[in-house]
């Protein structure tokens, strides 16, 4: 049965399983599978200093223009398409790889990290590429292996990440949730990750972050200004339009897939959220 391809760094031309880094326009011409829909184990950033396009992620379609910034976390399904050439810079790396560099301080702290509902790009300004760009070049230029390069280069990364978090920031509005409630936010987005296909309720969701099902949803909707049941439902969805578009699944395995014993429950459920039945999604 044939499924999304997830890659991972070692099918592209790199020196280190944990880390890659090239500019854009070789990595377009070396790469050709990555225009087509695919996952990745890993986290990615793309500068684009030069081209116009789409680039969709998650079934969300985002302009692509001199001065986007994209960051896809491990699971993300995305593709692009160019009008123009594309040029810029292109960085991945493994979890592992910044955690080994930075024990207090983890990937989801970034906001354009943190949640697969914050929104997944930036845009710059001439000044604020060109004052990012510098990082970047440099990131290019440490090809040395030796007991410091993976230092640099995490430490590049880092600084990439506060800059670009900073202007996030600055573009998303600013978080005002309590701290306490954002943590909460993580672990829960974590369990339903792990949990949807056999746990749907946020009854369950609720008792395994020890809160009641009251402040579960002030939590998430102090957060994302949604219902906790709206979340699972739209990671749920989510899963369900990747695997009717990009797998060889018909509705009832579909609906299996994702634990419903009952195809016609689970297409009144997608049409619910969608408007479509999975067979009009697809056709």
């Amino acid at each position: 049965m044939q499924t999304l391809p997830i890659y991972t760094i070692k099918e592209f031309k790199t020196k280190t399983k944990e880390f890659y880094v090239n500019d854009l326009r070789e990595h377009l011409l070396t790469h050709h599978f990555i225009h087509k829909p695919h996952k990745h184990d890993f986290y990615i950033c793309v500068l684009f200093t030069q081209g116009r396009g789409r680039h969709e992620i998650d079934f969300k379609s985002y302009e692509v223009k001199p001065g986007s910034v994209f960051f896809l976390k491990p699971g993300s399904m995305h593709h692009w398409t160019f009008d123009e050439k594309a040029e810029g810079y292109i960085f991945f790396h493994s979890k592992g790889f910044y955690d080994l560099n930075y024990q207090n301080r983890q990937l989801h702290d970034f906001p354009f990290y943190f949640s697969l509902y914050n929104p997944p790009v930036i845009y710059l300004s001439k000044e604020e590429q060109d004052q990012n760009l510098p990082y970047f070049e440099l990131l290019m230029q440490e090809d040395l292996e030796d007991s410091f390069s993976a230092i640099k280069r995490a430490s590049l990364i880092d600084l990439i990440y506060i800059n670009f978090a900073r202007l996030y920031s600055d573009q998303q509005g600013k978080q005002e949730s309590k701290v306490s409630y954002l943590l909460k936010l993580q672990v829960f987005e974590t369990l339903v990750n792990q949990n949807y296909k056999i746990q749907k309720s946020p009854n369950f969701y609720a008792d395994q972050l020890n809160v009641s099902i009251k402040h579960l949803n002030r939590i998430v909707k102090d957060t994302l200004n949604i219902t906790a049941s709206q979340f699972i439902a739209d990671r749920i969805i989510l899963e369900a339009k990747k695997l009717l578009i990009h797998a060889d699944y018909r509705v009832v395995e579909v609906a299996d897939a994702l634990g419903y014993e009952d195809s016609s429950y689970f297409i009144r459920f997608f049409k619910k959220h969608t408007g479509l039945t999975p067979n009009k999604f697809t056709g």
